[in-house]
């Protein structure tokens, strides 16, 4: 946020605009920019707009990625170095497997969906921590549903690009929040 803050004023002591028109698709953001403006530049007449898009997963291929962020690095005069890791192990739903979720199990008015992806694990999952959490009690509904559905597929942990097909089973909500369970069945 301080960098868009920082951005925006540096625009404006450039170009002298007679109005500002920022568009943001985080909630918070369109906050804290509509109270920046109201301290910063409280004589220039502003709209700050809060776009709502779908969520969708772009990925450029590996190679052309490392050699931006090696650039961008450079650029900085930051060091980079490339570790391959997981940083999570999940699904990625496709927009159409998003607006079939949606319409079938739609969220309460006012709520957030986050529909378009399932977390399995923070980090690469391993047959240790899998048997674990498959016998654990206490855990998340959205973990155990996952679980689940990693059990149901067969997937191991060299299936990074796998594209499966998920069915839900069932739905469980509560004051918070909403999650359904799926199987690969």
């Amino acid at each position: 946020m301080n960098f868009k803050q920082a951005f925006i004023t540096s625009l404006v002591q450039k170009y002298s605009p007679t109005q500002i028109e920022i568009f943001d698709d985080r909630e918070n953001h369109v906050i804290s920019f509509k109270d920046f403006m109201k301290k910063k530049f409280a004589d220039i007449p502003f709209r700050v707009h809060h776009v709502q898009e779908e969520p969708s997963a772009t990925y450029l291929p590996e190679e052309l990625e490392l050699k931006l962020i090696e650039e961008l690095a450079r650029q900085a005069k930051r060091p980079f170095e490339y570790q391959r890791d997981v940083r999570y192990t999940g699904v990625m739903l496709d927009k159409e497997s998003t607006h079939l979720l949606l319409s079938k199990f739609p969220p309460p008015p006012k709520w957030k969906p986050y529909a378009h992806h399932m977390t399995i694990c923070m980090g690469p999952i391993n047959n240790a921590a899998y048997a674990y959490l498959l016998n654990c009690t206490r855990f998340s509904l959205v973990t155990k549903l996952l679980l689940y559905w990693y059990s149901d597929l067969g997937l191991t942990t060299d299936s990074i690009g796998a594209q499966v097909q998920l069915r839900v089973t069932d739905l469980g909500v509560s004051e918070k929040a909403m999650a359904v369970k799926v199987t690969g069945r």
